[in-house]
């Protein structure tokens, strides 16, 4: 089975096949080089899995914070930005919705703006400008109907610090459509204090979805890595079952430092 993703980098658009896999969710991609370079308590929409997002990297900031923005009904949408810089962004179909995820420098306030077209590419409402705030690594944020302009800041306080050894996800989780169902999910970041190889893994998940330097990985099991020193990873946990009867997750962190 195949499903079809847009990858688009500044104004540069390519759109691709790829194969369905880790529950539903895309694996392997293949970009187009091209174009220049919710609130606190939202918690972060988890983009499907780009193995190769080789094509993502060359526009990519430094640490960018994942910002998703679900919109309902399968809707065309174009992007925008009110800046002299375009970021790059990706736009996926998910149950019954379209999702749009932009990569931004935190800390860097961004102007976006979202356009959205039928299938003959005929607007149809007017376009939504979105002033964002991304503080945190992880952010998601779903449009209202009518909705015109609207102020975000992306805060921390959803995702929990992760540290090395066990951890604990013992903060609210969320309902979300993700790899072909709705599942809780839980957030967690963790940034590295030296140059290290990060090795994650997590007990109680379906899945791990992990955000660095471009789309999600998806990864059942578990994963490795390298860090340098203050740097971030973003870990969505999508577990099993409902958020009235699931136990809290586990992350487990370990890093190796790495010979200079």
């Amino acid at each position: 089975m195949k499903t079809i993703k847009q990858v688009v980098l500044g104004h540069g658009a390519a759109t691709v096949a790829i194969m369905l896999s880790c529950s539903g969710q895309p694996e392997n991609e293949i970009g187009q080089r091209g174009g220049p370079g919710g609130d606190d308590g939202n918690v972060a929409h988890a983009s499907p899995a780009g193995g190769g997002g080789g094509a993502l990297q060359s526009a990519m900031p430094d640490n960018p914070a994942h910002i998703s923005f679900r919109v309902p009904g399968m809707l065309k949408v174009q992007v925008g930005f009110a800046s002299v810089t375009s970021y790059p962004y990706v736009i996926t179909k998910e149950g019954d919705g379209t999702v749009v995820t932009v990569f931004l420098p935190q800390g860097m306030k961004i102007i976006t703006m979202l356009s959205f077209m039928d299938e003959d590419g005929k607007p149809v409402s007017d376009p939504v400008m979105l002033t964002i705030d991304p503080m945190g690594k992880l952010g998601t944020y779903t449009l209202q109907p009518d909705e015109t302009s609207k102020e975000l800041n992306f805060g921390k306080t959803a995702q929990k610090a992760l540290q090395i050894g066990e951890n604990i996800l013992d903060v609210p989780s969320s309902e979300q459509f993700v790899g072909g169902s709705t599942s809780p999910i839980t957030q967690a970041v963790y940034t590295a204090q030296f140059d290290q190889i990060c090795h994650l893994s997590c007990m109680g998940a379906k899945e791990m979805r992990i955000f660095r330097n471009g789309p999600a990985e998806c990864h059942t099991g578990h994963t490795s890595f390298p860090l340098k020193e203050g740097e971030e990873v973003g870990v969505y946990v999508v577990t099993p079952g409902s958020q009235i009867n699931i136990e809290p997750p586990h992350v487990f962190v370990e890093a190796i430092q790495m010979e200079e």
